[in-house]
């Protein structure tokens, strides 16, 4: 029997009748359409109708993409009820999403028969939803205490009894590479951090003013530059496991895991059962390194996003 996460997540998604779904389960393996059972609903569509060979291009036109979606599910696409179903989930979602859906349910009915294939595809897809924005809860997490962690340690390089050094972010090259940090100035002008040149070989950020206000503006990807940078001088500075010691290139490694996570979670790409374990496992680690109450986060973080959905979904349908 299928098990559910014991951190569930709610979304609240467009149908394609116009109606809202409310999804409280992770994945479409999960869901029950028999009471007190772990799997999808068995013996209507043989695994022969479908056709799991997508289509090579995108079909330029709604309607093309619309029989290209209904004829891998082996369902006719002369159905105009079903066709209107299609299409306003398509537009609601974007194609692709919706046929990596496609993939997984035709992927699904070569081990078993599923009795709606439309509807499985829509909980497959919101199911990856599901998935996405649980990890994205534990990236921000984990995103917000490496720029914590990194103020503190040059905030404080003394100990946290000492002098501060509050505009510590001032040189970069206290916290960059060297051969770095003018492809960081030039990739951050943009975003409100602003460099001066009282030495042509010395640059200094004048503005924003504050560690923590500029810390803000870096970008995820030089963040674990930064971080990288950090732990290579000393090992203890932020990422400290509490059974052994990590060595640069392994705490490189697994910066790099993160930043592929993220990456994932931000273009919304598709993620089967074993690569939302493997992210999950890795996330809860680093999470713990930064030596943070993951439970009482999820706890908190659950109960307050459950009154804003309850709240928004009462205005919804008291104003359709």
């Amino acid at each position: 029997m299928c098990t559910q996460s014991p951190f569930i997540v709610m979304l609240v998604a467009c149908l394609p009748d116009g109606s809202i779904l409310h999804l409280d389960w992770l994945n479409a393996n999960s869901r029950s359409e028999h009471e007190g059972q772990g799997v999808p609903c068995i013996s209507m569509l043989p695994y022969d109708e479908m056709n799991n060979n997508p289509p090579i291009r995108t079909p330029p036109t709604i309607a093309g993409r619309v029989t290209a979606v209904l004829t891998m599910l082996g369902l006719p696409p002369t159905d105009d009820y079903r066709r209107h179903q299609v299409e306003s989930f398509i537009k609601c979602n974007g194609y692709q999403g919706v046929l990596r859906a496609v993939n997984f349910t035709v992927e699904r009915a070569a081990h078993t028969s599923i009795h709606n294939p439309w509807r499985y595809t829509i909980d497959a897809y919101n199911g990856n939803l599901a998935r996405l924005s649980y990890l994205y809860l534990l990236v921000h997490w984990i995103e917000s205490g490496l720029r914590s962690q990194l103020d503190l340690y040059y905030t404080f390089p003394n100990g946290p009894t000492r002098q501060a050094e509050s505009q510590w972010h001032r040189s970069p090259r206290l916290y960059l590479p060297r051969d770095s940090v003018t492809n960081f100035l030039s990739e951050h002008g943009h975003l409100g951090i602003v460099v001066d040149y009282p030495k042509p070989s010395s640059p200094e950020i004048v503005r924003p003013e504050q560690s923590a206000d500029f810390l803000e503006r870096v970008t995820f990807g030089w963040l674990i530059t930064m971080v990288t940078y950090a732990h290579g001088r000393k090992a203890t500075a932020i990422i400290v496991d509490p059974d052994k010691r990590l060595m640069p290139s392994e705490a490189k490694s697994k910066l790099e895991g993160i930043r592929k996570i993220r990456n994932t979670v931000a273009h919304n790409q598709y993620i089967n059962n074993e690569q939302f374990e493997s992210y999950q496992k890795q996330l809860l680690y680093f999470l713990k390194v930064l030596r943070f109450d993951v439970v009482k986060a999820l706890e908190r973080s659950e109960e307050e996003r459950t009154k804003l959905v309850q709240e928004n979904l009462l205005a919804l349908q008291s104003n359709p």
